[in-house]
């Protein structure tokens, strides 16, 4: 990451932390008006009493930079337009690492490291406004899912070698007298194109329109409002690009001046991210929506939506499916070894009553097999009759044979 690259903090960011009575409102009648132009995000914080605002960020020294513009932090929309007829007073008060900035300033360099911002206020009406901050981070920060200041110096900014010049006055660029173009590589899914007109003396007396193209596509035509009478206001919206997938676009700008056209300047350009903090859009009768707090919140990036892929999602799902197979058939398995056990268990106990008591148990569910040994006593009645009555036929038939025996016996 280059120096020329800041992050934008919205008023309405989680990592700012507001003390005091302040509240929400749209851009409305006191704001417009002013030279430099609309808020950035249509709406701003405000106070009309005393209070304060904090906010803790990594920051870089930037030497020889616009103590102003793309410096290392910059509150901007602090300034009040002040009406010397009415007896209201504001004042403010920047505060860095505890020590309070000169000629109120609330802009300058810090050197690497953790730097925490106070900005106190008193007021006794007038209104107190904050729009955002702008603080350059340090090189090893991500700038994912955050809101980018890309100033006119950034390496991805190509302008064509005639056309253009740099202004001294704010280092801007600016189209003069023939056809110009500039392009720029950008990863992000809508980029705010905020060009201003810098110089009174080049300023135009009509209106002139410029074109632009995202990824080589069909040229779309933005409007300079040029004013005879007035110079027109910072901060003016040229065109706006959405819609786009996550990679990799380029965006193309030309502007086919000549030397009635007016001229087309450019100071930075803002990049928001996939998923960009959306701001409070409030009116000024809202109440307030910052509670009273003292504490100092950590976090000083835009609040992100994080979003879980679909492959790690079918990932645990199988996962989870496997291990409940697994553990039903562990538990299964379980089951079937303790009933077979239970079944032995129970066999065992029968046939050592059995043997021991020469018993039958009348527990038993079903008549045991019929053993070697002491049968007769389990064998049914009818069985047993039937048996007596074949032993005794028999030892008839053999009483009745033993004399005929004999008698051979004595013949021989």
């Amino acid at each position: 990451m280059t120096p020329t690259r800041s992050i934008i903090v919205p008023h309405s960011d989680l990592g700012i932390t507001y003390i005091g009575n302040w509240s929400i409102t749209a851009t409305g009648s006191p704001l417009n008006p002013d030279y430099f132009g609309p808020s950035l995000f249509q709406t701003v914080s405000q106070i009309t009493t005393n209070g304060s605002f904090s906010f803790l960020f990594n920051g870089q020294k930037n030497e020889g930079l616009n103590t102003l513009l793309g410096s290392s932090f910059e509150v901007v929309g602090t300034n009040s337009r002040r009406d010397e007829e009415i007896t209201l007073n504001l004042t403010y008060q920047c505060i860095l690492d505890g020590v309070g900035l000169e000629n109120g300033t609330c802009a300058g360099t810090v050197a690497k490291g953790l730097h925490e911002l106070t900005i106190e206020i008193a007021s006794d009406g007038l209104p107190f406004y904050l729009d955002y901050i702008l603080y350059t981070p340090l090189d090893d920060i991500q700038l994912n899912n955050m809101i980018i200041n890309v100033s006119n110096s950034d390496p991805s900014l190509t302008f064509s070698s005639e056309g253009w010049a740099t202004s001294d006055k704010d280092k801007a660029h600016l189209s003069r007298t023939i056809e110009s173009s500039m392009n720029m590589t950008f990863f992000g899914k809508i980029v705010l194109d905020d060009m201003t007109l810098r110089e009174q003396t080049t300023m135009p007396h009509q209106v002139w329109q410029g074109q632009w193209a995202v990824d080589k596509s069909l040229p779309t035509p933005f409007t300079i409002n040029g004013t005879a009478k007035a110079l027109p206001p910072h901060g003016q919206l040229f065109f706006e690009v959405g819609n786009l997938n996550s990679s990799l676009h380029l965006l193309d700008v030309t502007y086919p001046a000549n030397e009635t056209s007016a001229t087309f300047g450019l100071n930075y350009i803002i990049i928001y991210p996939i998923t960009p903090t959306t701001p409070i859009i409030a009116t000024e009768k809202t109440t307030p929506s910052f509670p009273n707090i003292t504490s100092i919140s950590p976090s000083a990036t835009a609040t992100t939506t994080i979003k879980i892929p679909k492959s790690v999602i079918a990932k645990d799902v199988v996962l989870g499916l496997v291990v409940g197979i697994a553990t039903g058939i562990i538990l299964i398995r379980l089951c079937l070894w303790y009933q077979k056990r239970k079944s032995k268990r129970i066999q065992d106990l029968i046939e050592q009553q059995i043997m021991e008591n020469n018993t039958f148990p009348a527990y038993f569910p079903r008549r045991p097999p019929v053993r070697a040994r002491s049968y007769n006593r389990f064998l049914p009645p009818s069985a047993t009759e039937n048996r007596s009555v074949r032993k005794s036929q028999k030892s008839k038939r053999q009483t009745q044979k033993l004399p005929v025996s004999r008698e051979i016996n004595a013949v021989h």
